[in-house]
């Protein structure tokens, strides 16, 4: 049937088809928008079924490999390097799901990462032992120089022994690194006494000197007694090392005396005057005057 107009004609058939096309629009836009949503909802869908992390062959591997990684730190396995292993194996973490990583491959990257753990305990062994090994060859000839040379009694050659037979026994890192430690502070004790018994010889023999000379040395002497009183009964690094300090102080004022009384004195302590100046130069004093007195 025609509905008639003066101007236009629809039909009933025209009216059909103008509902058909706005369903066939709305169904597209409803298609756009699920596949929008599905896009949006994979990688969570995706992350989702890759979040268990301790499932299969990989997971057994995963449990290892952070076994070995908490083992090897707790032995002393540089933090830097425990690190990096590990953040090898988030890195896998990551590679796993639907469309990474199969369970087999996982496993077998997890295991490839458990055996650079492993070597990495084998390297540090090895570096720590070898430094440890160094310094107690230098402790031991360091003693055996200062005994020979009257600065520390012959039973200091036990503390060496007793440093040797914990090196026998380290095995990991962190043991070698403790006797290491050790070792060192036993050197640096034996340092800190030859320097300190070196300047009392010094200052002794210029003391001496002066006496010879007939200027007077009662503070010298003075000194000089305290120092070697200072020497027998020290036993730590750092009161060897302020009585070294406090030795080159007096040195510093000897030289103002000596230089004073050049006259008098010999040659032998004219020269032991010159080393005098030559070390308060090094500290930093100025000698103009001294230097100008000898020459």
């Amino acid at each position: 049937m025609l509905r008639k107009h003066p101007c236009l004609v629809i039909s009933d058939d025209a009216g059909s088809v103008g509902v058909g096309a706005m369903q066939r629009h709305r169904g597209t836009r409803r298609a756009a928008w699920l596949h929008w949503l599905a896009v949006l909802a994979l990688p969570l869908v995706l992350a989702s079924c890759g979040a268990n992390l301790s499932a299969g062959g990989a997971g057994m591997g995963r449990a290892t490999l952070d076994v070995q990684l908490r083992y090897a730190r707790s032995v002393g396995v540089p933090a830097s390097m425990v690190d990096q292993l590990a953040a090898r194996e988030r890195h896998i973490d990551g590679q796993r799901g639907w469309f990474g990583l199969s369970d087999a491959q996982a496993m077998q990257a997890y295991q490839a990462v458990t055996a650079q753990v492993a070597q990495s305990v084998i390297d540090a062994t090895a570096s720590t032992s070898d430094a440890a090994n160094t310094d107690l060859h230098a402790l031991t000839i360091a003693s055996q120089r200062a005994v020979a040379a009257g600065i520390i009694p012959a039973t200091f050659a036990d503390h060496v022994q007793t440093m040797q037979s914990a090196f026998a026994s380290a095995r990991l890192p962190n043991d070698y690194r403790a006797i290491d430690a050790k070792i060192v502070a036993e050197r640096q004790l034996i340092d800190a006494m030859t320097a300190a018994a070196n300047r009392i010889t010094s200052f002794a023999t210029t003391v001496e000197g002066l006496r010879h000379a007939g200027l007077p040395v009662t503070l010298e002497s003075a000194e000089l007694a305290q120092a070697r009183s200072s020497y027998a009964t020290n036993t730590t690094t750092d009161a060897y090392a302020r009585l070294s300090a406090q030795l080159d102080a007096e040195t510093l004022g000897l030289v103002a005396s000596q230089t004073q009384a050049i006259p008098y004195l010999g040659s032998a302590l004219l020269d032991d005057l010159q080393t005098r100046i030559t070390t308060a130069q090094g500290f930093g004093e100025n000698v103009t005057s001294a230097q100008k007195a000898l020459s």
